[in-house]
């Protein structure tokens, strides 16, 4: 008889604490023997602990999608810096060739010159 007065003190405990959901938690508790706030504060601390967890899982994809970010990023940046290097070199090259042409140009320039110097004389 104890049992079943605690089970129905129980369903009335968590009818006035969580409404339909506290009235089965509150009779469940009252035949174990226990009180509905805490098995509905076990709940709750399990909703909790989910939440933290996902949270937790978030955190963990965040890190390592910043991770993908972060060797990206590096990637595009030795690849410029290198196009950057090669650039500069093919600059370099075209000025040495562009100062053996002028020289070439002063030599063509002055045999000319001597040409036409002798056609003169």
């Amino acid at each position: 008889m104890s049992g079943l007065l605690s089970t129905l003190g129980g369903v009335a405990e968590g009818a006035l604490l969580g409404g339909g959901g506290g009235a089965v938690l509150g009779g469940l508790s009252g035949l174990l023997g226990g009180s509905a706030s805490s098995l509905t504060g076990n709940a709750s601390n399990a909703e909790l602990q989910a939440a933290m967890a996902a949270s937790e899982q978030d955190q963990v994809k965040n890190q390592i999608d910043q991770m993908g970010f972060d060797s990206q990023m590096q990637w595009q940046n030795t690849w410029f810096n290198q196009m950057l290097e090669q650039k500069s070199q093919s600059m370099e090259q075209v000025n040495e060739l562009r100062d053996v042409a002028m020289q070439q140009r002063k030599a063509d320039d002055s045999i000319t010159k001597e040409y036409i110097q002798a056609i003169k004389s």
